[in-house]
């Protein structure tokens, strides 16, 4: 269980965006309509270009009257408005240039929730692959080399710091998944959202994911001296509780994005971190050992 001084809160109102169909229109206008006239005049000229070709070769034809100046004017202005279209649907917000496709597309769209499907997205992206290597570790899916070898008084010190360490992790886990990302995930006074902020906290995110795998691993690249066995098996799964918190967090962005319309209920989540599992036992054996190596004066 966690004590009062490691449960956090975080309360607040936090503004949602939402960019309805007429929005895109008039944001497409103002954008676009100067281009909208460079391309249709630059179709139009290469269209009548063809059409004075054509006369050249088939004069025979009446080809400058009325009706073709009307097709050439409608081929052009459907052409320049299909090729501004897709430039406006292809721009990328600044700061999610590196991002994939999806994301732009989450960002472009700006439905219901989107703030939420963003940062689920993004976060997963950091995290996905961590996730399914620390799983296949955790899950002795993977052999991992044994690469230190300490004595005894050595790898007494080490296993001291291993729950301290933990904690400190998760410590960092809670201020970026409860307090950064929620605040970066939502606009700011100006009413947008601050790419640059996002990316940078669901980095942090992801690297403070990877040292939770990486202290994982750590645990099994070191051999085991004869006599702590108990010891280092009680504390080779405590990485477990930061794995549940993460995935917890990403239950309630997903719960939040999958909303339905016009849904505004206040979100009340909990992301619990377990206390790590058999801490009291670890703590006893580790003075058990202490006690047997001052009787036999080690």
């Amino acid at each position: 269980m966690e004590s009062d001084e490691d449960i956090v809160e975080h309360q607040g109102a936090r503004s949602l965006t939402y960019m309805p169909w007429y929005e895109h229109v008039k944001e497409f206008l103002l954008s676009q309509c100067k281009s909208i006239s460079i391309y249709w005049v630059g179709l139009f000229g290469a269209f009548w270009g063809l059409v004075e070709a054509a006369s050249f070769f088939l004069s025979e034809f009446d080809l400058s009257n009325i009706y073709i100046l009307s097709i050439g004017l409608g081929i052009g202005f459907a052409g320049a408005l299909f090729r501004c279209l897709h430039l406006y649907r292809s721009t990328v917000p600044a700061g999610l240039a590196l991002e994939s496709d999806k994301v732009h597309k989450i960002a472009f769209s700006k439905k219901h929730y989107w703030e939420y499907t963003l940062a689920l997205e993004l976060v997963k992206s950091r995290i996905q692959r961590i996730d399914g290597n620390l799983k296949d570790v955790i899950c002795d899916r993977v052999h991992i080399n044994i690469t230190k070898t300490m004595d005894v008084r050595q790898y007494i010190d080490w296993l001291e710091t291993r729950p301290e360490n933990l904690r400190r992790i998760v410590a960092v886990a809670k201020q970026l998944l409860i307090f950064d990302l929620v605040e970066a995930m939502h606009a700011d006074e100006s009413n947008e959202v601050d790419y640059h902020n996002l990316v940078r906290v669901v980095d942090l995110i992801g690297d403070i994911y990877k040292s939770a795998y990486d202290f994982e691993v750590e645990g099994r690249e070191i051999k085991i001296p004869e006599g702590f066995e108990v010891v280092h098996e009680i504390q080779a799964g405590w990485v477990s509780v930061v794995r549940d918190g993460f995935h917890q967090m990403l239950d309630i962005l997903g719960s939040v994005a999958n909303r339905q319309k016009g849904d505004f209920s206040p979100i009340d989540k909990t992301i619990v971190f377990e206390e790590l599992p058999r801490v009291d036992e670890f703590g006893d054996e580790l003075e058990r050992i202490g006690r047997v190596m001052r009787l036999n004066g080690e």
